[in-house]
């Protein structure tokens, strides 16, 4: 299209605070004046929305749908934004009618996915110092957004490959559909968002790891040579050790028990019994009259009653006897036990337990000491590989927010001559936009404006006011002298003869 395409009449009803408009301008400059709230910016407003569509906000309250109608060049817009339901639009060019979807891909080829609000725009980052770098990158963002460029997914994962295989495991593991169809800073804020969403993920993990690490400050000193298992070996035998006196002391208590009751047992006995040698002699007597008396049996048969009686009575006393020298055996084996037991105990000795116990006491802060030294190393490795996995995903938030979008910055051609993006900001031969003066900003402000929207012929400005005289002659003679038309909004206690007057959402007369 060899002329631009610019705006031959506008009708708004119920649109905001727009109760029914209609505006069909004479000259290049549309000039709409009134007090704040009557109406002013929603007439720019709703020929962006005749162009671009909007949605139930935009409906004035009470009413029951906006309706918006352009006439712009060859083209005839019409829109109805209802409060419910879907809006439609009806596009003829040249008189011819044109489907919905046919009329929504003209007006995106003609104008861009938005009218682009020149002043707005290029004096976004200015006045105030505080939060300027937000609004830097806001006003880059909205340039580069209005210039398409596609990343391809080679692209992409050549750029993710370069950082190396750790980074690449990472990326792995960030859940993000990508539309390659959308622009390419777009998919690269989308994987930003995704890859930083993970590294605050991560972030927690290496918080948990370092409040575990904390828990096992090692304060014991140094750990022992030996290795966990060996410590605990020692402390088993240390233990065994130390039950096994524990049993032989217990064991001698019972022996010293046994002897003295051994002793009392042999005290008691002997006091009863007749010595050895007594027994001795009686036997040698008893012997003797067994004799004598078995001698009177063959000469004395008639005295037999009286011998066998006698015989009975000897042979009770040796069985007596034969008691006695049982009970001596009985008492010798005691002595003997006795002796053993005596013997037993003067040859083992006394255990040292509380020396024993000591030792299994160093033996488990031994063992603790390794323990704690392990769980620090263990907790130190945790940390340290929860640091690695974060630092890989902030390499990738820095691929996606840093070098990625610089990358397809590089290739997208700039409206205009000199105009370069630098880090965060959008600068003119090196001077960032907002430490232009007025008059500069607004020149190359329309001029972007109108490089972007190539069919377009006209700009929207809202609040000229603010523009002071001396911009707004500067606007009046870049639009003249581009050949395009300016539809400005402004607040003026005293409206300029030319200005068209809105009052409640109406034009005044």
């Amino acid at each position: 299209m060899s002329e631009r395409l610019k705006v031959a009449q506008v009708r708004a009803k119920d649109f905001k605070c727009i109760r029914e408009v209609e505006i069909t301008p004479a000259g290049g400059i549309v000039r709409i004046s009134g007090a704040p709230g009557q109406g002013k910016t929603s007439i720019l407003e709703a020929i962006e929305a005749g162009i671009a569509g909007g949605d139930k906000t935009l409906v004035r309250r009470g009413a029951d749908r906006a309706e918006i109608f352009l006439s712009i060049g060859d083209l005839e817009i019409s829109r109805k934004i209802p409060v419910r339901g879907r809006q439609t639009l009806r596009v003829k060019r040249d008189g011819l009618a044109l489907t919905q979807g046919d009329g929504n891909a003209l007006l995106k080829a003609l104008f861009g996915p938005h009218i682009f609000r020149p002043i707005r725009w290029v004096q976004l980052a200015g006045d105030d110092s505080r939060g300027r770098k937000d609004r830097c990158r806001r006003q880059r963002d909205e340039l580069l957004s209005a210039m398409p460029v596609r990343l391809m997914a080679e692209e992409l994962m050549e750029a993710v490959e370069e950082l190396g295989e750790d980074v690449l495991d990472a990326w792995r593991e960030i859940r993000a559909d990508v539309n390659y169809g959308d622009h390419g800073l777009m998919i690269c804020r989308s994987l930003e968002a995704a890859c930083y969403d993970t590294r605050k993920r991560c972030n927690a993990e290496v918080e948990r790891a370092v409040r575990d690490l904390e828990q096992y400050q090692v304060t014991l000193g140094s750990p022992p040579e030996e290795d966990l298992e060996v410590l605990r070996g020692q402390t088993e035998s240390a233990k065994r050790a130390y039950h096994m006196a524990l049993g032989q002391v217990e064991a001698r208590k019972t022996l010293r028990s046994r002897a003295e009751q051994l002793g009392r047992q042999i005290a008691r006995e002997g006091a009863d019994l007749p010595r050895r040698c007594v027994i001795d002699t009686q036997r040698a007597a008893v012997a003797e009259r067994i004799s004598t008396k078995e001698a009177e049996i063959e000469f004395l048969r008639g005295m037999l009653a009286k011998a066998e009686t006698a015989l009975d009575e000897a042979r009770r006393q040796a069985s007596e006897i034969s008691d006695t020298e049982r009970a001596l055996d009985r008492l010798d084996g005691l002595r003997a036990e006795l002796s053993e037991l005596e013997t037993s105990l003067d040859a083992g000795g006394e255990q040292d337990l509380e020396k024993m116990r000591k030792e299994i006491d160093e033996a488990d802060r031994r063992v603790a000491l390794r323990r704690a030294h392990e769980d620090h190393k263990q907790a130190t490795h945790t940390v340290s590989m929860a640091r690695a996995r974060s630092e890989r995903f902030d390499r990738l938030v820095k691929l996606f927010r840093d070098e990625l979008p610089r990358r397809v910055v590089k290739r997208m051609n700039m409206p205009i001559d000199g105009l370069r993006i630098e880090r965060d900001q959008v600068a003119i031969h090196g001077i960032p936009l907002h430490r232009l003066g007025t008059s500069e900003q607004i020149r190359v402000g329309v001029q972007v404006a109108i490089a972007l929207n190539p069919a377009a012929g006209f700009v929207c400005v809202d609040g000229a006011e603010s523009l002071g005289r001396e911009g707004l002659d500067e606007l009046r003679r870049i639009t003249e002298e581009l050949g395009i038309q300016l539809w400005m909004s402004e607040v003026a206690e005293e409206p300029a003869p030319d200005a068209l007057v809105i009052r409640n959402g109406e034009i005044s007369a």
